[in-house]
Parts: C-alpha cells; structure tokens; sequence
C-alpha cells in the first residue's frame, strides 16, 4: 500500500541517510545505529518529529523491538530498514480498510528475502516490560499471539523494487 503515493512500477525503495535531525550529536548517533540509512519507515518512526500520538506510541514499540532484535534475533531484518507487504490481495485489502485509506494504492513488489511475523505483537497495547518483552520474543520468532487471528506482515529488507499496481 502506498501511503505516500510516490510507488510507480519499477521503482526501488532504498535506504537513505537524510537523518532529519538538528542536534549533531543525535544524528551522530543515528548514522552509528543505521550506518547504512534507514527505510521511509524508519525515518518517520526513528526521527520524525511530526508524530501523531498513535505514531508516538508505537515508535516505543519499534525502538524496543529493535533492541530486541539485535539483542536475540540479529539475523532479522530492522524494520528501521524495511518495508513492508502481505501475502495476497484480500490481505492487502483488509490492511488498506485498517490501516490506510481507499486512495492508497496498492502495488506487488519484488525482493530476494523476507521475515513474516505477526503485526498485532508490536501494536499490543504496553502493560508491564516483561509482557513486551515477551511479545518482541514471539514476534521475531515468527509466532502469533495465541488468542485470536494474527495480522501477518512480511518485513522486506531494502532495497525492494516497486512492481506493477494492483488497485
């Protein structure tokens, strides 16, 4: 789904180092972080100041999953370096209904790898650090929560080159 609408057929999302940030010392940090930039995603979750309070939220969430990563699953994708996709065009669909709205496009992508996890694990409301930290766990695993249907996301490492439009 093209939330920004800037996908057209053939096009590569790639990793960027705009590191939109005033403080030298926090940029600094940043390129040590991500030394080889960080995704559209991660711009907006790692840096941006024009977060809705949703966004705000959640951004603690990514920055906790992503030291879980790196602590306990390092061979998996950032998602600071990712984008994002489902399996099939129901799921896309039901994403755009949820998550999005009926001007997003929707487009295939192409890409040599990919990790599927269950996307509700990191939008799971926060209630004590032991619970986070046990879904973070389940999340790089690859395993859903066990109530109810999980969301499934496949985090696609950058590079990933924009195929043809869907809807």
């Amino acid at each position: 789904m093209d939330r920004l609408s800037c996908f057209k057929d053939g096009y590569v999302c790639e990793l960027s180092q705009l590191y939109r940030l005033s403080q030298d010392h926090l940029k600094d940090f940043a390129i040590e972080l991500f030394p080889e930039g960080l995704s559209q995603h991660g711009h907006h979750y790692l840096v941006s100041s024009n977060l809705d309070t949703p966004s705000k939220q959640n951004s603690h969430a990514e920055i906790f999953f992503e030291w879980i990563r790196r602590a306990r699953f390092p061979s998996r994708p950032s998602r600071y370096q990712s984008m994002f996709a489902v399996d099939d065009l129901d799921s896309a669909l039901q994403f755009r209904s949820n998550f999005g709205s009926i001007d997003h496009a929707i487009y295939e992508l192409s890409s040599p790898s990919a990790f599927k996890a269950d996307m509700r694990l990191i939008t799971f409301p926060r209630q004590t650090p032991i619970l986070s930290s046990y879904l973070a766990e389940l999340y790089w695993q690859g395993l859903p929560w066990h109530e109810g249907e999980p969301i499934w996301e496949w985090i696609v490492p950058c590079p990933v080159t924009i195929g043809g439009r869907i809807m």
